[in-house]
Formats: structure tokens, C-alpha cells, sequence
């Protein structure tokens, strides 16, 4: 089928076109792109939901597959939804029109705090591509600038300062280590889950005192983000406070502890799982299986 016909069908009658149809949208020219932009107009919402969706689901299914020109495009849409799914479609993309374009819909006025969510979460990635010398410094500077403007405003949803912050995490610096302690500190809960979160991000092992004592925490969540935080710090001195959580009263703090364990390794880790390989509940057996195999590769990563 040919891209005019495709696009035709797009319109007229959508339910008739294959998954082989749908291959012609990757790579499109710039030709070929303003042809698309013609019949996405003519698409109501919904169908225009559904195109995007299951691009993203080919995508999912092929990597070599680029419909990151028909994303861009889309994420000007006044539908939320629509938006949303093509932020998720630009995931592996690393260019600095990516960027760009995500900066843009930042300082969009009407842009829910999911979006700016969502966007900083890419934000987080740019700025670790930013550190490997892929970004070009002045646009890391200014999703830098961005990210510390929506932590510091009060103003600004939860959902967005925490995002930010936990963007924030990947440049170890003074000022972050500010903003993560203002938000440890803070009374509210999620505010201090992503501050967690972020201590672990900057791999800093300054927070490993509060890590563990935080482990002691009356909250499920607090818990299971001090041990990730702890493990992505990857400190295995602290080995001997994660054990007592594979018998956490949470069932996801002792899944995380499970895994943590394993990514950390050592002989203590290992004696600690083993005992575990009899439990009642088979996604147990599995996870703590895996993590004995993770334990091994670190022992002997070559299998010798």
C-alpha cells in the first residue's frame, strides 16, 4: 500500500489496514511527514489515540522501527492522552530536537502536573546523557534551571516538585543535596519518598545513616525506597540491616530486599536467600533463585 493510500485509510476506513500497513509511518521525510499532519487533522481524538497507541505497541515490538517525527508531532495535541503515549514513544530517543521539543511542552501554559511529570522523568535521563558529554551543555543548563524552578515553587503539585527533585538526584552536588534534605524533612509524605528515592540516585553514601534508619520505618513505602536507595548506592557494609526485611510484614519491601540482596552479593547476602528457597510462595522461590544467580555472576562473572 502506498503512503497516500494508507493515509486515506487512516481516515476513511481505519479498522481495514494490517500491522504491515502501518510499517510505512517509520521514518517518514519531511515530505512525507507533512502529508501525515494533513490526515491526522482530518482524525477525531479518539482515532487519533488509538493511531498513536498502537504505533507505540510496533514500536514495542521492533526496535528498528521510528515513528519519533509522528510523536513530536502529536505531543501538540490538547488531548492528555495523546500526549502522554507519545512521551512514553520518545523514551529511547537521545537527540537534541527530542529535548527541544520537551522543553517546549514544559513551558506550555496549559500542561497538567502528569505531563510535567512524565516530562521531567526524561528530563532525568538528558541530564545523565548531559554528564557523558552526548548534550550539548546550554540545554542541560537549561533543564537544570526548569527542574530546580518547579522543586523550589510551593506552589506546583507534589507530583511535579517530587519528579523534579528526583531529576535533580543525578547531578551530586551541594544545591541537590539541599533540596533533598528540605524534602527529607518535609511533612509531606511523597515529598519525603522521592527525597529517598533521590539519596540513592545521587549514589552518595553521605545518606546511609538515614537509609538505615529508615529501614525501621513505619511506612511500607518509606522502607521499600530506603532499600533501593541502599542498593543503588551499592554499600554492602549495610548488608546485615537489609536481612531482617525478608521477613518484612510488606510483601513489596521483601520483594525489593529479595532482589537488593542479590544485586549486592557476598556471603551473608547468600546464606541469608538460601533459607528462603523452601518458602510457601513460588514468586518467592523464583525472585530469591534470580538473585542467587546474580549473586554468582558477581563471584565468577566470567563462569570459570
Amino acid at each position: 500500500m502506498l503512503l497516500e493510500d494508507l493515509l486515506l485509510a487512516l481516515i476513511e476506513d481505519p479498522d481495514s489496514l494490517t500491522e504491515s500497513d502501518y510499517l510505512q509511518l517509520s521514518d517518514l521525510n519531511e515530505t512525507e511527514l507533512q502529508q501525515f499532519k494533513l490526515a491526522w487533522g482530518d482524525l477525531d481524538t479518539q482515532h487519533q489515540q488509538k493511531l498513536i497507541l498502537h504505533l507505540y505497541e510496533l514500536g514495542e515490538q521492533n526496535s528498528e522501527l521510528n515513528f519519533e517525527s509522528i510523536y513530536k508531532y502529536a505531543m501538540d495535541s490538547e488531548d492528555e492522552n495523546i500526549v502522554y503515549a507519545s512521551l512514553d514513544g520518545l523514551w529511547e530517543s537521545e537527540t537534541h530536537d527530542t529535548l527541544r521539543k520537551l522543553i517546549r511542552v514544559i513551558e506550555t501554559d496549559k500542561i497538567s502536573a502528569h505531563i510535567k511529570g512524565a516530562t521531567f522523568t526524561h528530563f532525568s535521563r538528558f541530564l545523565l546523557l548531559g554528564l557523558d558529554g552526548k548534550i550539548d551543555s546550554n540545554l542541560i543548563s537549561v533543564v537544570h534551571s526548569i527542574l530546580k524552578q518547579h522543586f523550589l515553587d510551593i506552589e506546583q503539585p507534589v507530583e511535579v516538585r517530587r519528579r523534579a527533585l528526583e531529576a535533580l538526584a543525578n547531578i551530586d552536588d551541594e544545591q541537590t543535596t539541599g533540596y533533598i534534605k528540605q524534602a527529607y524533612i518535609s511533612d509531606i509524605t511523597a515529598l519525603k519518598v522521592s527525597a529517598i528515592y533521590a539519596m540513592g540516585k545521587t549514589c552518595n553514601t553521605q545518606w546511609l545513616p538515614l537509609l538505615v534508619e529508615e529501614l525501621n520505618s513505619e511506612e511500607p513505602e518509606i522502607r521499600y525506597e530506603a532499600v533501593d536507595a541502599i542498593v543503588e548506592i551499592g554499600d554492602d557494609s549495610i548488608i546485615n540491616d537489609l536481612v531482617p526485611l525478608l521477613d518484612d510484614d510488606d510483601y513489596q519491601v521483601k520483594l525489593t530486599t529479595i532482589s537488593g540482596l542479590g544485586k549486592l552479593g557476598g556471603l551473608i547476602a547468600k546464606e541469608a536467600l538460601i533459607t528462603y528457597l523452601n518458602d510457601e510462595d513460588q514468586e518467592i522461590i523464583d525472585l530469591v533463585t534470580t538473585a542467587l544467580e546474580d549473586i554468582a555472576f558477581i563471584e565468577d562473572p566470567l563462569g570459570l
